[in-house]
């Protein structure tokens, strides 16, 4: 979770007075929305889990969801691909077999 919340440190936009405030946020609130990573298909009907073409275009949309759907969709080469080339960083969540 802290992981997909995590933004590189820039030098020249931030400073520690900003990450001390960024961390005392999160430890005072951590359930916050802002910090909280949500499942984007766990709200989903079951029966769209198992359809191909949402799969696709929720991983579009959302390339971090493809941590979430079913191991079968992970293994499925265009639709690792679609959330790839819009996140590198969800590379992790493909089989190695890929």
């Amino acid at each position: 979770p802290v992981e997909e919340g995590w933004q590189p440190y820039d030098l020249l936009k931030a400073n520690c007075q900003h990450f001390v405030a960024d961390l005392q946020s999160f430890l005072l609130n951590p359930s916050s929305p802002h910090h909280k990573s949500e499942n984007p298909i766990q709200l989903e009907p079951r029966e769209s889990l198992q359809d191909r073409a949402f799969i696709l275009s929720v991983v579009a949309r959302t390339p971090r969801a493809l941590k979430y759907i079913p191991e079968t969709f992970r293994r499925d080469r265009q639709i690792v691909m679609a959330a790839v080339s819009n996140d590198g960083a969800t590379l992790r969540y493909a089989p190695e077999a890929l």
